[in-house]
């Protein structure tokens, strides 16, 4: 008997998921949300513990209050770095048949997935985001969802609809393509104008009966499908405390993923989300989580939350649970409302594998998801530093203003009050013995070592800092060169060390996430892809497979420009030497200046070289050049115009004398007819112009001769013509056999 399967009851998942988040990271109050917050106050610079009291006011009145500026000014370093590395690809991934019949459906996913992310998404802007959330806080996430949303148009009035017309505006409502707004009560078309010239009688008689029309106010409707990428704040980003990378995928592997977002009840009805349950979630209350409280002391809102009062949260969450049957399966979970109290599910969905949460972890720790942030690396000494600058100004200050102590009985007090220079002061005795100074040795010379060296220990725990932009000569008295190169470069390897992490994890998961809700939306994917690239391959989005293998294009290397270059020129010297043994070709060094761009940060090859390989069919596909001409078959070539034409020649004399021969026999012909209808007009005194006759037929007789002369003429000069190419053809033909000859004349005897 088959096993009956049994729909779980919606409050106990509900209520079971409402528990699992509240214990993850990023809704209950843990050391990694207390660390995270740690992280922005130490970017921003805020003071320093014990600085200010609980109202606010400083503790140290009197004394230097200067934070050093060690997290923020690395953050903005290694940001730089990363972005110049991770941003400045024409192709930001490229995906990989995994054979001959993957070939076509990579090239598409290539094209779809980078018109996304750079095209419809500004990806730019994207990595800023995500990045300094990474360095900051110690992890970035970045997500990306599939969107249906009805766009509706400006109203639009049409006028004088008839009732044909206006079935078709009726059956455009019913598929939602527009809504009909208003529509007003028939009325007569107005008539068209009579003809010219008709009278109004007939005018009259002929107008047509006018037809009942109607106008309309109507809002059109457009589908808009998006694919909008976004990088989520850390602190409303929710996992549970188990998660950590995964290897394979580059995503995150935990038993929970989610985020929670303000949104609106009116917002939440337009997702088509139920409204009796809509109406159950109260209004958003103050958020006072760590992170929450310090993003909000430069903003408006209070306890990041706005003060609109329409807001209300919801929870995305993802899990693998039991829902609609015994099987667990992965699920999409929109909860709203309080955790703590009555939580509503509002919709719950079936997904694939792939969460939409794309990790970055600038400096991770094995086996977790959670790393370190750039406070963690340097909050420390960034405290020290602070403290020492501070003491140094201090003992500054105390330098250049002394304790001043005043003899009041030989002094004048009311002169020392509101000093200036140039003031008289009255003294009653010697001045030395009226007012004396009190000032301090300075002390802050002896901290400025201790500085330099905390800021060469963060630049080595970070790979950003000063020395990543350049070298203090005054370094250079105390250590050679080549130490400095070898400090940098190491410190560059420690960026490009993150950059290449960041691409195999969290940038490389992102494109699969794409690719995967193109698959599980493949009617609405098909429309995108033609409106984005406009071109649509016929085969079926849902067998795209997410799990091609994926490059991620990081012009790693790029960061020691000098260097790089230094080594490409050794690279061509050696490739020089090699050639003469054939172990350098074309296409190793065309290898060799695509790497050269790269380094000079030139993202297109193809704008300054040409592929062998491409160079090769472009070859093969021009039309092959005749071979050179042959001095032999040349002369061949002459002898037979030659004889061509003589036999020409013949031919056309032979012609010429039978045209002579017919055109003497027309010649007597013509003279017997005229001779006789001379004898017939002479029968009616008519005189035959003899004479008119016989100069006709001798000008007739005298062209024929000129045409023959004429052809007999060119006759000859075709023969004298074609008899000096020939000779001349000869003449090249001994030529290249005595040189070819020559040579072999001349050659010494061997052994000479």
């Amino acid at each position: 008997m088959a096993k009956k399967n049994k729909k779980a009851d919606e409050a106990a998942v509900v209520n079971r998921i409402a528990v699992m988040v509240r214990d993850a990271v990023g809704v209950s109050v843990t050391n990694i949300a207390d660390k995270q917050a740690v992280g922005l106050s130490s970017y921003r610079r805020e003071p320093l513990d014990g600085d200010l009291d609980k109202n606010g006011k400083p503790l140290r009145p009197g004394k230097s209050k200067y934070v050093s500026a060690d997290v923020q000014e690395r953050t903005d370093w290694l940001k730089s770095n990363l972005y110049k590395l991770l941003v400045s690809q024409k192709q930001i991934v490229s995906f990989e048949p995994n054979g001959a019949e993957d070939e076509a459906l990579a090239e598409q996913q290539n094209d779809v997935v980078n018109h996304i992310a750079t095209v419809k998404n500004s990806f730019g802007m994207i990595m800023e985001d995500w990045i300094a959330n990474g360095i900051i806080t110690g992890i970035g996430i970045a997500t990306v969802e599939f969107k249906t949303e009805q766009e509706e148009m400006l109203p639009e009035l049409i006028k004088g609809l008839t009732d044909e017309q206006l079935v078709q505006f009726v059956n455009d409502e019913e598929a939602g393509k527009l809504e009909i707004i208003e529509r007003s009560d028939a009325y007569s078309a107005p008539a068209p104008p009579p003809q010219p010239g008709m009278p109004p009688e007939m005018a009259m008689l002929s107008r047509p009966v006018a037809p009942m029309v109607r106008d309309i106010k109507i809002r059109r409707k457009r589908l808009n499908i998006t694919m909008p990428i976004r990088a989520l704040p850390p602190e409303d980003f929710i996992v549970s405390k188990n998660a950590h990378i995964d290897p394979q995928t580059g995503g995150i592997c935990a038993d929970l993923q989610g985020h929670k977002r303000l949104v609106s009840k009116q917002d939440l009805l337009d997702m088509k989300f139920d409204k009796a349950k809509v109406d159950l979630i109260p209004f958003a209350s103050d958020d006072d989580a760590p992170m929450a409280v310090e993003r909000s002391k430069n903003t408006d809102f209070d306890q990041g939350v706005d003060e609109t009062g329409d807001k209300v949260t919801v929870y995305e969450i993802y899990t693998k649970i039991a829902i609609d049957d015994d099987t667990p399966r992965h699920y999409r979970i929109t909860i709203g409302g309080d955790l703590e109290n009555a939580p509503v599910m509002l919709a719950h969905q079936e997904v694939r594998k792939f969460y939409p949460y794309a990790p970055f972890v600038p400096f991770p720790e094995p086996n977790t998801l959670f790393g370190q942030s750039m406070a963690d690396r340097v909050g420390q000494e960034q405290n020290i530093k602070s403290k020492f600058i501070r003491n140094t100004h201090d003992s500054f200050n105390k330098f250049v203003d002394p304790l001043v102590f005043v003899n009041r009985n030989e002094v004048n007090l009311d002169d020392l009050r509101n000093p200036y220079p140039g003031k008289t002061i009255r003294t009653d005795g010697n001045p030395a013995n009226a007012i004396s100074y009190n000032q301090p040795q300075f002390a802050g010379a002896a901290a400025m070592g201790l500085i330099a060296q905390i800021d060469q220990t963060m630049d080595n725990v970070t790979g950003a800092g000063g020395n990543m932009m350049s070298v203090n000569p005054a370094d250079l008295q105390n250590t050679t060169a080549t130490a400095s190169t070898q400090r940098m470069s190491g410190q560059q390897m420690r960026v490009e060390h993150i950059a290449q992490t960041f691409a195999a994890s969290g940038i490389r998961y992102l494109f699969r996430v794409i690719i995967d809700l193109l698959r599980n939306n493949a009617d609405d994917a098909a429309k995108l892809i033609t409106r984005l690239t406009g071109k649509y391959e016929n085969m079926r989005v849902d067998e795209w497979d997410s799990d091609l293998d994926i490059t991620t294009n990081v012009a790693f290397g790029v960061t020691d420009k000098l260097g790089s270059i230094q080594n490409m020129q050794m690279i061509q010297a050696l490739q020089g030497e090699m050639a003469q043994f054939g172990l350098s070709n074309p296409q190793t060094a065309y290898n060799r200046a695509v790497r050269t761009l790269d380094v000079l940060g030139q993202k297109n090859p193809s704008l300054y070289f040409i592929d062998p390989e491409t160079a090769r069919k472009q070859a093969e596909a021009q039309p092959k050049q005749p071979p050179p001409p042959n001095p032999l078959v040349e002369v061949e070539q002459v002898k037979a115009q030659a004889a061509m034409a003589e036999k020409e020649k013949d031919r056309q004399l032979e012609i010429a004398i039978e045209t002579m021969r017919n055109d003497r026999e027309k010649d007597k012909a013509a003279m017997e007819f005229e001779l006789k209808r001379a004898e017939i007009t002479a029968k009616y005194a008519a005189q035959v112009d003899i004479a008119r006759v016989e100069a006709e037929t001798a000008k007739q007789r005298n062209d024929l001769e000129m045409t023959m002369l004429a052809n007999e003429q060119a006759q000859k000069a075709a023969q004298e013509r074609a008899q000096a190419e020939a000779q001349a053809a000869q003449q090249a033909q001994a030529q290249q056999v005595a040189a070819m000859q020559a040579p072999q004349q001349q050659m010494p005897p061997q052994g000479m």
